[in-house]
């Protein structure tokens, strides 16, 4: 069952993995839909009181003599006149793009190599001679019926067009291969990096709309019950009055309101992730290099005589600008930008 269900959500990519490999991969994207299940319910305006209807707190809290925030009834989050709507709706709208561009990139092509399009991938890109050789067949892929001049070695084996690499996980050759992501479960390659770019934008901005809704509901419930004046007690044998101070603040809305909390803290975290990976795929593509290349990308002490070959230029395949560089990475054709192709020349 966990296979029949990881194949739907994935898009049906998972011929070669393990038991294992299945319930990580089922695992992985359940925890992604229910993260996005709990912003979206987090953020409905219906959850807390109706306009004008105030928190409940007891009297001793009340009271500077005896405030005590670890007694009395739990508090109502906050009530509705005081939610940020706009945050509101801008993580309902955010939710639902994610999710379709979750499923979209699931079930999308990212650039795969097939008998059809074999001649045109091998003349979208030249040869390197470093990373990518010419004349060398892909032995993971079936052989072809015979064997083509130009288009398989000897055997039938398919000739591997350059930046193109066989992803194991999906058991077929990748045009511009950069990576195979394991939440969506699919290889990102030449054909589907823009969709991957929106995807990551979109994760970015759910993460920061659901940040702010969480520190604005949670500031506005601390100045809507008036925390900072209120008085605790010291927990002496003389009960002690003394002025509440932040950390009980923030023990004290995490104890009545964890979902808010937990919320705020996850979402600010994977700001940090969501946001690096999103600029280093922009600088990845402005500089014309993959998430495969730049793993394997020599450096000038390393190999010289590699880097000399462009000077200026950060890579082989570095069309020498972003413009160039992103309408190569972006624009789907099956051959390279004249503007590029004059740089390789």
């Amino acid at each position: 069952m966990v296979q029949s269900l990881s194949v739907v959500i994935s898009g049906g990519n998972l011929r070669d993995h393990a038991s294992a490999s299945l319930v990580l991969v089922f695992a992985r994207q359940v925890l992604y839909v229910l993260l996005l299940t709990w912003a979206a319910f987090l953020a409905v305006p219906s959850l807390y009181t109706p306009a004008g209807v105030a928190p409940t707190i007891s009297a001793k809290a009340r009271s500077p003599n005896s405030a005590q925030l670890e007694s009395g009834p739990p508090i109502v989050v906050l009530p509705a006149h005081l939610i940020p709507g706009n945050l509101a709706q801008a993580v309902h709208a955010l939710v639902g793009i994610c999710i379709v561009l979750f499923w979209r990139l699931s079930w999308s092509n990212p650039g795969r190599i097939t008998p059809t399009n074999l001649a045109a991938r091998l003349r979208s890109y030249p040869f390197d001679n470093y990373f990518y050789c010419s004349g060398v067949a892909c032995l993971q892929c079936p052989p072809m019926p015979g064997a083509k001049a130009g288009l398989t070695d000897a055997g039938g084996h398919r000739l591997k067009p350059a930046r193109s690499k066989h992803c194991r996980a999906c058991n077929l050759c990748v045009h511009r291969f950069d990576h195979h992501c394991i939440w969506i479960n699919n290889c990102v390659g030449g054909n589907n990096i823009g969709q991957f770019l929106l995807f990551l934008l979109a994760n970015t901005g759910l993460c920061i709309a659901a940040a702010a809704h969480s520190a604005w509901s949670l500031s506005a419930l601390v100045q809507h019950m008036n925390l900072w004046s209120m008085w605790i007690v010291d927990g002496s044998d003389n009960n002690n009055p003394v002025p509440i101070v932040w950390h009980g603040i923030v023990r004290f809305i995490f104890r009545e309101n964890p979902s808010m909390t937990t919320m705020l803290a996850i979402a600010s975290a994977m700001i940090l992730f969501t946001a690096g990976m999103l600029i280093y795929h922009l600088y990845l593509i402005a500089t014309n290099v993959t998430t495969w290349e730049h793993d394997r990308f020599p450096s000038r002490k390393e190999n010289p005589a590699y880097l000399d070959r462009f000077p200026g230029r950060y890579s082989f395949y570095d069309g020498g600008g972003f413009g160039a560089n992103f309408r190569d990475a972006l624009v789907t054709n099956e051959y390279a930008t004249p503007a590029i192709l004059r740089k390789w020349r």
